[in-house]
């Protein structure tokens, strides 16, 4: 393995390595399952960051491994022996004067976005969890609570900055590489690292409606078909999913219920409440 330093000197970001201070920490994702240890990460800060440390992986034959959330079940965001690129300090959120978009950078959490979306009675189709990483639900497609009336995340993503794999920063938008942005709008992280995203925004309602009803598990033949055929007929403004999950030993809940498997049909109202 070559020494860093040529491209510590190039980061406005953090190189960090085993035995850094944060190293195990920085490693870590939402699936405690997943261990992994890569040799470097990359705390980028910017785009520069980004195409720095993908120009030093590639040239020195690494895997590369992308964290934006790190929410993705199967711990993409994290490799063994390669370069990690987080982007999770890189999470600013623009609004435009005129209250149609919003600019994203790739290592926001949708938490990050309604928090500036919000104020201004705006919104775009965001994930279902608020800790969830903006890119990588977006360039999956993108399943949220406005989905019937606003559509998927990726329906919703007018233009990207993308690092390709040579290294360069690339617009992309209906106008400048197309191909490109309709390869990301759902066909996942492999097309380039997107360090900035234009979504569009939707005028939305104060207040919503949430409802989340849960069932014992060995309820879900009988209760599925039914919900499945209600959605079927519902509104537009109704947007829900089944869930199985089991219930946590948390006092959240009660003491009976700890240990169970259960189905949730969680779903989102965003109409006039009249």
């Amino acid at each position: 393995m070559p020494t860093h330093d040529a491209l510590r000197g190039e980061l406005r970001g953090e190189l960090l390595e085993p035995g850094s201070s944060s190293y195990d920490a920085m490693r870590t994702v939402w699936n405690g399952m997943i261990d992994r240890r890569p040799a470097l990460i990359v705390r980028c800060r910017n785009a520069a960051d980004v195409m720095a440390s993908v120009n030093y992986a590639r040239a020195h034959n690494l895997t590369m491994a992308i964290h934006s959330g790190g929410h993705n079940v199967a711990g993409y965001a994290v490799c063994d022996g390669g370069v990690m690129i987080d982007l999770s300090l890189m999470n600013a959120v623009r609004i435009s004067p005129q209250l149609d978009r919003a600019f994203v950078e790739g290592g926001a959490t949708w938490r990050d976005v309604d928090a500036a979306t919000t104020p201004f009675a705006r919104a775009t189709p965001g994930g279902l969890i608020s800790a969830t990483g903006v890119a990588g639900l977006t360039l999956s497609g993108g399943i949220g609570w406005l989905r019937g009336t606003c559509g998927l995340s990726c329906d919703n993503v007018m233009a990207v900055d993308v690092v390709t794999a040579d290294g360069r920063l690339i617009h992309a938008s209906d106008t400048e590489s197309p191909d490109l942005l309709w390869a990301l709008k759902g066909g996942g992280g492999n097309f380039g690292i997107v360090v900035n995203f234009e979504f569009r925004l939707h005028p939305i309602a104060a207040e919503m409606m949430f409802c989340a009803p849960v069932y014992l598990e060995e309820r879900a033949n009988d209760i599925i078909p039914k919900w499945r055929d209600y959605m079927a007929s519902s509104p537009d403004e109704v947007s829900g999913i089944a869930e199985f999950s089991t219930i946590p030993n948390d006092a959240a809940y009660p003491e009976a219920a700890w240990g169970k498997r259960v189905v949730a049909l969680a779903t989102v109202y965003d109409g006039p409440a009249e």
